[in-house]
């Protein structure tokens, strides 16, 4: 009886977890260094070392399409049954 109830929270705390997993630059950067590289790194890199703004905001876009991607993923996985009578 309290999973349903917990269902909306639980959708929004798995969604923003996972879009803050996808920019997780400043934990990589302060544990590794910089030798580790994720997608949030490599636009930081090719926009202040590189001096390639086309490219970093190719890579920010990227972390954004893999976000939204998720998201609906998420959302189409998790919807129970009281969200289709909701809809209709």
């Amino acid at each position: 009886m309290v999973l349903p109830l917990l269902k909306p929270s639980i959708r929004v705390a798995l969604i923003l977890r996972t879009i803050l997993a996808l920019q997780v630059f400043a934990t990589v950067l302060a544990l590794a260094g910089g030798s580790t590289t994720v997608l949030a790194n490599e636009a930081y890199r090719w926009y202040y070392r590189q001096r390639d703004p086309r490219v970093a905001a190719a890579y920010a876009s990227l972390i954004l399409l893999l976000s939204l991607v998720s998201t609906i993923v998420y959302l189409t996985l998790i919807r129970g049954d009281g969200d289709e009578e909701r809809q209709a």
